[in-house]
């Protein structure tokens, strides 16, 4: 179901949740001057491509709120990827989102957040993906996986260029021998250079432009009933001003071929 009718727009908005805490903590941390003076460096100079890792990325009660509903979410609204390089579960539609995780995932393609992505990543002009175009609630069960890959590059519906990815992890207690670890991997393939433990309150920020390969090959060992959950958020620009792109045809989702 896409669209939502008049008596349920007044029924959510009666419902809205206040998230000044939300923004207040948002921007007391990140628009200090210190701050991003030492992120824009750390994004810009990371290896194998520009990121950065940020923990304690939000309130923490504003977390385990949207950690709360994440569990209620209706399990027949999980759209299912199952092939060869990919075994994980999306969020179908915003419709189906859980009502306080998407007023926080509006809050994140807010102005004041994109206004901090562009100062952060020196990417210009970034537009946020209202429609959550693949992005939204992530969820990956046991023998789950994400094959090293690199991302589709132009969002069909606006034809807009993808520029970055902002993944928030929801997974307390997580263990190591667990697996799940976001594996970023330099341009040609030949090595692992980092990778990310997947654990609650930290958000991988990184750019998609290049040959930004990552993802999470291996199958997740996770006891039953525990899953790898996450926020996904993309963002993305006209791209026209940037003669990086004349060199790019349009594509889907690339994966390593192993």
């Amino acid at each position: 179901m896409d669209m939502i009718g008049y008596s349920d727009m007044i029924r959510f908005g009666d419902n809205m949740k206040d998230l000044s805490d939300f923004r207040e903590y948002f921007v007391e941390k990140y628009y200090d001057e210190a701050w991003l003076t030492d992120a824009r460096v750390r994004y810009e100079t990371a290896n194998p491509f520009p990121h950065i890792v940020i923990d304690d990325f939000l309130p923490p009660e504003t977390l385990d709120e949207v950690l709360a509903n994440f569990s209620q979410y209706n399990k027949d609204n999980w759209y299912k990827f199952d092939g060869q390089y990919e075994l994980k579960l999306a969020s179908k539609s915003e419709y189906f989102i859980p009502q306080f995780i998407r007023h926080v995932l509006h809050e994140l393609n807010s102005g004041y957040v994109l206004n901090w992505l562009e100062k952060v990543t020196n990417v210009p002009g970034l537009v946020a993906d209202t429609r959550l175009y693949g992005g939204g609630m992530h969820n990956i069960e046991r023998g789950g996986k994400l094959g090293v890959h690199i991302d589709f590059n132009i969002e069909n519906h606006t034809r807009m260029h993808r520029q970055l990815n902002l993944l928030l992890y929801l997974n307390k207690d997580w263990q190591d021998e667990w697996g799940g670890h976001l594996e970023l991997w330099n341009a040609d393939k030949t090595e692992c250079v980092q990778k990310i433990a997947p654990i609650f309150n930290r958000c991988v920020l990184f750019n998609t432009n290049g040959k930004p390969w990552h993802g999470h090959p291996h199958p997740l060992n996770v006891p039953e009933g525990v899953t790898r959950k996450s926020l996904a958020l993309y963002y993305y620009n006209v791209g026209e001003e940037n003669a990086y792109f004349a060199s790019f045809d349009s594509h889907s989702t690339l994966f390593e071929n192993k």
